[in-house]
């Protein structure tokens, strides 16, 4: 948009000049809607990643645990067979 006020504003600029600024802003103004759309996208997937990450790391916190506890009652009935 504003190389076309500079074309404009400098009185040299011809009807296709303008209609080819035109075109490109618009062209412009596209491209910038979808990277805005891709970043929303984005940002939904890395929430979504985020939550599903925190409820992985909650179970295998969980499988830890129950790991630690079957080596302690496996340990303990080793010593009651020994």
């Amino acid at each position: 948009m504003l190389a076309l006020v500079a074309v404009l504003a400098s009185g040299c600029a011809t009807r296709g000049s303008v209609r080819r600024l035109e075109a490109r802003a618009t062209g412009l103004e596209q491209v910038l809607g979808e990277v805005r759309r891709s970043e929303e996208r984005l940002g939904r997937e890395i929430a979504r990643l985020s939550s599903e990450l925190q409820a992985l790391e909650a179970a295998i916190r969980e499988a830890q645990s129950a790991a630690r506890a079957a080596a302690s009652q496996t340990a303990v009935l080793q010593g009651r067979l020994e």
